[in-house]
């Protein structure tokens, strides 16, 4: 008996030992960029050590990564498409080459780019083990979601017309061309398409309780509590481009020509953070990056901690 037991945690030890070096394993239980970032174009993400970020110009796109501790930058890839839709995950990053554009798939710290899809991708989310993605070429196929692995098998058709998605955990939430973009969920496997809400929803992001998401109607951020389905408005301006990050929400204030705001993800505080006709909010940690689109035009970095703006 003693002998059988000891056999036993013997098993128990070198499978728990594979669960912490075999990175397979690890993908499983590691998502990739946040949902509001790739709703904005997902140019920036991070990792346990690296910001990255893509600087997409009309000249030269070159993704960076910054040492979290260091500051050092350092470029590790360039491309004449622009870098989108970034993902990191296990020892990889993800990204389209191109909005929309295949999913590429090399080293973090640069390497040799795979193509993981031929299909145009956008709004690309890797979550549990799996990319989700909509076709998003020129042609009839545009808004069909699908999932694949990490290496693009295992392809796997989920929904048709479908406009913006998320995924959170083992549901997908997704605005429904059929049905006016309405907000819909499904499993990932594609089963159980259930409507939620009557009424055409943007920018989709959400937390433990509730999904949040700019309504196309009045553009107001609203919140859904996902049991109760009980909706509230979080804010009544015109919005666009909402990204929830920790307890705020950060977006474009279309009633104060564009600039940069957050609010808490209850309503209850509200700031400004910069002026100017700010797009594609991306949030990483105490960083927001944007980019101003009036007489500033650029790309810029405002860091959260000191609120001081870095213009790359």
């Amino acid at each position: 008996m003693k002998k059988l037991k000891f056999l036993v945690t013997i098993c128990v030890l070198l499978v728990l030992s594979s669960c912490c070096t075999n990175p397979e394993i690890v993908y499983q239980t590691q998502d990739g960029n946040t949902p509001g970032n790739i709703a904005n174009s997902g140019y920036a993400t991070e990792d346990e050590h690296f910001y990255y970020y893509a600087k997409n110009s009309a000249n030269t796109d070159i993704l960076y990564a910054i040492n979290k501790d260091s500051g050092e930058e350092k470029e590790i890839a360039t491309g004449e498409l622009g870098f989108t839709e970034i993902n990191v995950c296990g020892d990889h990053i993800y990204f389209t080459n191109g909005s929309p554009g295949k999913i590429i798939k090399m080293p973090k710290m640069g390497g040799r780019q795979t193509a993981v899809t031929r299909d145009l991708a956008g709004n690309v989310i890797i979550s549990r083990g799996r990319i989700y993605y909509r076709e998003s070429g020129f042609d009839d196929d545009w808004g069909k979601l699908y999932s694949c692995d990490l290496d693009g098998g295992k392809k796997k058709l989920l929904a048709e017309e479908v406009l913006r998605f998320c995924v959170d955990g083992s549901t997908v939430y997704y605005s429904n061309m059929q049905d006016g973009d309405s907000l819909w969920a499904m499993e990932t496997s594609g089963e159980n398409k259930r409507k939620l809400i009557d009424k055409g929803v943007l920018s989709l992001n959400f937390d433990e309780k509730y999904i949040y998401y700019i309504e196309s109607n009045g553009f107001n951020i609203l919140r859904t509590d996902k049991e109760t389905l009980a909706t509230e408005t979080i804010n009544n301006e015109k919005c666009e481009e909402a990204n929830l990050s920790g307890d705020y929400i950060y977006y474009r204030n279309l009633n104060d020509n564009g600039s940069l705001y957050r609010i808490s993800n209850e309503g209850s505080v509200k700031e400004k953070l910069a002026d100017g006709n700010v797009v594609q909010i991306n949030v990483v940690a105490d960083r927001v990056f944007f980019e101003r689109v009036d007489k500033a035009a650029g790309a810029y970095i405002l860091n959260l901690r000191d609120m001081s703006e870095t213009r790359q």
